[in-house]
């Protein structure tokens, strides 16, 4: 496993400490983890790459 240090915004770090304090998550690392790996899903190569040829398609036909 890699290790990496972020800096993020002190209300954001209040919130994920709330969220943690509540129950909802187990630690930030769990969270962190879980939020990249879902936005590396989300982002992958072939979903990018379709969303530019239809952005390129509309651009070209409007």
């Amino acid at each position: 496993m890699q290790t990496i240090t972020i800096s993020i915004p002190e209300i954001l770090n209040k919130n994920l400490e709330q969220l943690i304090s509540d129950g909802y998550a187990p630690s930030k690392e769990a969270v962190l983890s879980e939020a990249l790996s879902r936005y590396v899903q989300s982002h992958s190569h072939e979903i990018v790459r379709t969303q530019i040829l239809r952005d390129l398609t509309w651009g070209i036909t409007e």
